[in-house]
């Protein structure tokens, strides 16, 4: 796929609505938001993680695997912004039709690449709040929740392997990914997204949940308990968190 005609002018990913012309000089894009909640999410996550990181290695100078669990999600998300901001260069968050057709084949790419990193990333960073959960809720290693919590921990493990691998081969031949125009088929990818997304809620939604049950059959009085299960229960703000790359 060539991004120009055999004249000068450009070829765009898409063609363009009806009365409108393709510029791709200085289109009109999304980037400046994406970058500015980028840095928002890079600096919030960084602060906190190298706060827990200190008060690991130089207060209570003991290390969990929940602890490296969250700095590998960390690492993740680091490398997944990156690949995003690699996707400006060329004209993620522009009009397709403002976009050579070249350059949206690399967005595809990079696209299905975000995709792969997205479910092994997720998944790290519910890992390292299900073994946090164990070991604060059920250090004994038996019971009910212990199960309650491992059962969670495989679910989500074999989901994001499905995730993965769906993502990673949406369309045969592969190829097409990045380039609709060769002949093969995809999956649905809306259906994909939207199961996707249900599936994420219900998780995150379990997660939330599980906390206040523990705290719900600890003997400590109620005032504290309402007070415990509040802090966890902010957690509730995630959910409404982008459910797919």
């Amino acid at each position: 796929m060539d991004g120009h005609s055999n004249g000068s002018q450009p070829i765009g990913g898409s063609a363009p609505p009806p009365g409108v012309t393709p510029n791709f000089v200085d289109p009109y894009s999304l980037q400046r938001f994406f970058i500015l909640t980028f840095v928002m999410c890079v600096t919030v996550t960084t602060i906190f993680i190298f706060v827990r990181a200190y008060t690991k290695i130089y207060i209570i100078k003991s290390h969990e695997w929940e602890d490296y669990m969250s700095y590998l999600a960390w690492s993740g998300l680091i490398v997944y912004f990156g690949l995003g901001f690699v996707a400006y260069r060329y004209g993620a968050g522009v009009h397709q039709w403002n976009v050579t057709a070249e350059n949206v084949m690399r967005l595809g790419k990079m696209a299905n690449a975000k995709e792969a990193l997205y479910a092994p990333l997720i998944f790290v960073t519910k890992l390292s709040i299900l073994l946090q959960y164990i070991r604060i809720f059920v250090p004994a290693r038996t019971g009910l929740r212990y199960y309650l919590i491992h059962t969670l921990i495989w679910l989500n493990l074999i989901y994001y392997i499905i995730n993965f691998f769906v993502g990673l081969f949406s369309c045969t031949p592969r190829r097409k990914i990045w380039i609709p125009s060769v002949p093969g088929h995809c999956l649905n990818s809306a259906a994909s997204f939207t199961s996707a997304a249900a599936v994420n809620v219900l998780s995150d939604v379990t997660m939330l949940v599980l906390p206040i049950f523990c705290i719900s059959v600890l003997q400590v009085p109620l005032c504290r308990k309402v007070a415990v299960s509040v802090a966890f229960a902010t957690g509730i703000l995630s959910v409404t968190r982008v459910s797919a790359p």
